[in-house]
């Protein structure tokens, strides 16, 4: 019998299975249910939710919303374990866009109802209206915010200033570092900035005598303000040109390298705006190495990742190449940089 109360062998007084009791316990068909072994209440029915130790009831998967049920057991959705669900909880949750009695949850510095938050440009407020957007006669959501976009480009130029030290960069760079912040949202940048010679001065003058843009993706050149450019620049990107993936199989490379072959015959004197790719910074610099009579007036290089993104900027550092570059060290980048950077180069943006 010992071994059948220590639990040894796993059964009870009678000789039953029973799961879930320590050593030196003793069992009985009971324990099992109580400890939540089998999913199971008293009286052997499923109970979904209960953790070990805990006596199950079948209400417990209503209140812990593991089926997603009310007490009612009507359906209800966006309620977390261990919170009581109600019919109501859906409309709390925001699940239901459309629904009149809806609202928004406060959160610290923002004040709900009253129009008020931390920042005087960006004020919220829970009031709803009629709009035929969802439908006639349905309720949605109508925020307070401003909308006069020189407002908007004036406040947030106050605001990247006064978040932003450029005290230890030309200032030619600093217009520069505000652009690249504007469009990053990440002041800290700067101390990571990396330039060589007169890379903004350089840049300009070039846009200005006509020069071709070449960026890395479509979206940077997407970004790129052309009516703000200073000579009608044409901007390529040759990622999708068809001879690239020729050239990619041929080279096994990646397409964003192989498309800087494509660059070639413009190259000289351009300006370069690299915002994604790593391998295509490699690639240039290789190109570079090979033909320097292909030098382009500048180079704004800000690849992005986690794979080859610090390493190109840092061969682009150490290259020994006389051509004026700017970066941003590590992994930080991206298209919304790279084509900043060309908007700023080619004048100040007025909306």
């Amino acid at each position: 019998m010992d071994s059948r109360l220590r639990g040894n062998d796993g059964r009870g007084d009678g000789g039953r299975r029973v799961r879930g009791c320590a050593m030196g316990e003793r069992r009985t068909p009971m324990d099992s249910r109580l400890r939540g072994n089998d999913g199971r209440d008293d009286g052997g029915r499923r109970v979904r939710g209960c953790a070990m130790g805990e006596r199950r009831t079948p209400k417990d998967s209503r209140l812990r919303g593991n089926d997603g049920r009310d007490d009612g057991g009507r359906r209800v959705r966006g309620c977390a374990m261990g919170e009581r669900c109600t019919p109501k909880d859906s409309r709390l949750r925001g699940n239901d866009i459309n629904n009149a009695n809806a609202v928004i949850p406060a959160k610290a510095g923002i004040h709900v109802g009253d129009g008020r938050g931390t920042n005087p440009w960006m004020q919220i407020a829970s009031r709803f209206e009629t709009s035929s957007h969802f439908g006639t006669g349905t309720m949605s959501r109508s925020y307070e915010y401003v909308r006069d976009p020189e407002t908007i480009y004036r406040l947030s130029s106050e605001l990247v200033a006064e978040a932003t030290d450029v005290s230890g960069l030309p200032a030619d760079l600093a217009t520069l570092a505000y652009r690249l912040v504007h469009a990053c949202g990440m002041p800290d940048i700067v101390g990571d900035l990396r330039w060589q010679g007169l890379p903004v001065e350089a840049a300009n003058r070039a846009l200005r005598a006509g020069a071709w843009v070449l960026v890395d993706c479509e979206m940077v050149a997407d970004g790129v303000i052309r009516d703000r450019l200073p000579a009608d620049n044409p901007v390529l990107c040759s990622l999708n040109d068809p001879r690239t993936s020729t050239i990619q199989r041929r080279e096994r490379t990646t397409r964003s390298a192989a498309a800087v072959e494509l660059w070639r015959e413009r190259l000289h004197g351009s300006v370069i705006a690299i915002g994604n790719a790593p391998t295509a910074l490699f690639r240039l610099l290789e190109t570079l190495d090979d033909a320097p009579e292909l030098r382009p007036a500048a180079i704004l290089a800000f690849p992005v990742g986690f794979v080859g993104a610090a390493e190109a900027k840092l061969a682009l550092l150490e290259s020994g190449l006389d051509i004026p570059f700017v970066t941003l060290l590590g992994r930080r980048g991206g298209s919304a940089m790279a084509a900043a950077a060309v908007n700023a180069l080619a004048g100040p943006l007025i909306r």
